[in-house]
């Protein structure tokens, strides 16, 4: 058991049973961040027991929110917190350097480097290392309203499906149109006038704009879903979201076929079939026009580039609203 920081210490399960070694280091808090053995410590220590996979795979990002809390709890009450895995190497080590980039407001590298200094053997494994990197670009919030975290769970789905293990999407992280009229530029049905997206949900491609979308992943295989976690496959790097363009100009170039879209909320009466592809319908009931196709392994538009996941909504079956 080492000690990272003043009151807060990084181990291996077995330092979670020394009782009297706890007592001794003034521990009050026991982070578990392992599936088995559950621990039955003494009711004077508070114990969190999360079960969560050592696989580069497993979606740790989504627990890091209750670790940090509980952490905090714990320091800011006066106690001291030990938080341990199986060998103290890679998930714990983790969960400590998501605790110290979001309340030292540090980079992952130096978080792990401090870390190093007392414990040199941590070795997040590189899933994880990853998922690190997205707690730091969403400043520590793992949050439906933010594009940076949609994005990242957006394209786990792309991988899982790409790999043939069919379509698992957290719907919790889907971003929400509201039905009355949103500000800025958007999209609307030509049929019934539903509103449908804003620039926010759009990947920009194309000759007009420099950002990019989620990379076309290669298949590969997948480990068994785990039953804490909706979507676990690996983890991979943030989506760079450069600046939209001015508030005046066209949200797609002319040569596009169509306005690429995030999965949204409204989509989930056919998302929930799980299908890797097929048709977009708007989302009013009264209404049901078709809009465009998906494609989660991908769409290439008619500017020539290759757009994933594909959620095309036809420019002809909508109104471009400022």
């Amino acid at each position: 058991m080492d000690e990272i920081i003043p009151g807060l210490f990084l181990g291996p399960w077995e330092t979670a049973f020394e009782v009297e070694e706890l007592d001794r280091m003034g521990v009050t808090h026991v982070l578990s961040a392992m599936r088995v053995p559950m621990l039955k410590l003494p009711e004077r220590f508070k114990n969190l027991q999360l079960h969560i996979l050592d696989s580069p795979k497993f979606d740790i990002l989504s627990y890091f929110p209750q670790c940090i809390a509980f952490i905090d709890e714990g320091m800011k009450s006066g106690g001291k917190v030990l938080v341990h895995c199986q060998a103290g190497i890679s998930r714990s080590a983790s969960v400590v350097a998501a605790y110290l980039i979001a309340t030292r407001r540090i980079t992952p590298e130096t978080a792990l480097e401090l870390i190093r200094k007392s414990r040199p053997c941590i070795q997040p494994n590189f899933g994880f290392r990853k998922q690190l990197d997205t707690w730091h670009q969403t400043e520590c919030i793992v949050s439906v309203d933010d594009k940076v975290t949609r994005l990242h769970y957006i394209e786990k789905t792309v991988r899982i499906s790409k790999a043939g293990g069919g379509v698992h999407i957290r719907k919790d992280m889907l971003a929400t149109v509201p039905n009355h009229r949103p500000s800025g530029n958007r999209i609307r049905c030509k049929m019934c006038r539903r509103e449908l997206a804003t620039k926010d949900h759009m990947f920009p491609h194309g000759s007009s704009s420099s950002a990019h979308t989620v990379a076309e992943p290669a298949a590969e295989t997948l480990a068994p879903v785990d039953d804490a976690a909706i979507i676990t496959d690996t983890a991979i790097d943030p989506v760079a979201i450069t600046p939209a363009p001015p508030r005046d100009a066209p949200l797609i170039s002319p040569e596009c076929s169509g306005y690429f879209l995030e999965p949204l909320d409204w989509m989930r009466s056919f998302l929930d079939e799980g299908l890797v592809e097929g048709k977009i319908i708007c989302p009013n009931p009264k209404c049901s026009s078709k809009l465009g196709s998906y494609a989660w392994a991908g769409v290439k538009c008619a500017c020539g580039e290759w757009v994933t996941p594909g959620f095309c909504i036809h420019r002809s079956k909508v109104d471009e609203m400022r």
